[in-house]
């Protein structure tokens, strides 16, 4: 996927992206990789990537990429009748359009995000690793009639299998409260259980089968850093950090 300097600004507020090399070998190629603080911004991130993989003829324009999402929680609110309303009057070709609908129409609590992604058919099938609950399988039937697979997992193990049982281009994408233990009530700042670095570095790990995996049909990176959730900004930066050394390079350069 390539930049497009036409586009490259229009960015929801307070997000950051940065451009690198593909990491599965594709050197002709980069993939973006974008941060910000309310996990419904990667709405705008999906939609833009995946109307470029299709303009690019890289998909058909009824193809979307598997959503590989990491989270400690489910964020599958559904869309409301009055939601999908505004959704399919959305111009998706107006990336500022796209932005302020992600900043402001989207539900604030930041659990509408991935539904309303596969209600347009932005995002395909969402295999999600969290920290709580049972682990089970469901499906989510789009505009268009098409269906996605939705599967919950909480052992890294059957992820894995999903995961590697696929292929066809990914997006990453990493809620930073995932590496919290105990349930944490917005803003709380005491007795949060952050997961200790090689707990973080155990699932992040570039070099296992997982991730290898998802490194070869990687389309793009979103990471939701939600301070509120992590007992405040210096947890949520230091796991962000080592998330960051666990990827990358000082240089910005894939570790594998």
């Amino acid at each position: 996927m390539h930049r497009d300097p036409k586009i490259s600004e229009t960015t929801p507020f307070g997000a950051h992206s940065e451009m690198v090399a593909h990491p599965g070998g594709k050197s002709e190629r980069e993939v973006e990789l974008a941060i910000f603080k309310d996990h419904r911004y990667s709405f705008f991130y999906w939609l833009k990537w995946t109307r470029l993989l299709q303009e690019s003829g890289q998909i058909s324009e009824s193809e979307s990429p598997t959503l590989v999402t990491i989270d400690w929680h489910r964020d599958l609110a559904p869309p409301s009748d009055s939601d999908k309303e505004a959704l399919n009057s959305l111009n998706q070709q107006d990336l500022e359009e796209v932005r302020d609908f992600t900043v402001y129409q989207l539900d604030p609590h930041n659990d509408g995000h991935v539904l309303s992604a596969a209600w347009l058919n932005v995002i395909g099938d969402i295999i999600l690793l969290k920290n709580y609950g049972m682990e089970q399988k469901d499906h989510w039937t789009d505009r268009d009639g098409h269906n996605h697979q939705i599967m919950e997992f909480t052992s890294i193990d059957t992820f894995q299998s999903e995961i590697t049982a696929r292929d066809g281009p990914m997006y990453l994408d990493i809620d930073l409260d995932y590496f919290i233990k105990n349930k944490v009530a917005p803003y709380q700042r005491t007795d949060v259980q952050i997961y200790k670095d090689e707990e973080i570095e155990s699932v992040i790990d570039p070099q296992n089968p997982l991730f290898q995996h998802i490194l070869k049909y990687l389309e793009g990176i979103t990471l939701a850093s939600e301070p509120r959730y992590c007992g405040g900004i210096r947890n949520s930066n230091h796991i962000l950090e080592v998330i960051l050394n666990q990827l990358f390079t000082q240089d910005m350069e894939w570790r594998q």
